[in-house]
């Protein structure tokens, strides 16, 4: 049997990253993507999960409002809730986050911290000239 479970999407983040460490003392991100069909203007909200490395490099430029490729595969899975009711996901498992443009935030952090630098090194000068 010949079978392909691969996911491409490119869209907005839409909420900063979640992360945690699983039990197994791995680092998982989960956020979602919002991708938008131009044509008929109907949007889909993604639940996104990565693990390990993936997970870690969403967490210095990965804010809401970015711009991303995602390359993983679809994952459902099902549980039952405290009440007993059946419960469904499906969310994407990233095998793969690309950046592909900065979110508002990401640069006003970027400006804010280079301003900071600048502080410093202006505060230094001072120093050293007294």
């Amino acid at each position: 049997m010949i079978s392909l479970n691969k996911t491409l999407l490119i869209g907005q983040v839409q909420n900063d990253p979640d992360f945690r460490v699983t039990g197994n003392n791995v680092m998982k991100a989960n956020f979602h993507v919002i991708t938008e069909d131009d044509k008929i203007g109907e949007k889909e909200f993604h639940r996104v999960v990565a693990f390990g490395e993936t997970a870690k490099c969403c967490g210095d430029s990965l804010f809401k409002g970015s711009t991303v490729f995602v390359e993983g595969r679809i994952r459902t899975s099902e549980w039952k809730d405290k009440r007993g009711d059946k419960k469904r996901t499906i969310e994407i498992v990233a095998s793969s986050i690309k950046l592909l443009e900065f979110s508002y935030r990401y640069k006003r952090k970027k400006r804010a911290l280079k301003n900071d630098v600048e502080l410093w090194n202006a505060l230094l000068q001072l120093e050293k000239s007294v």
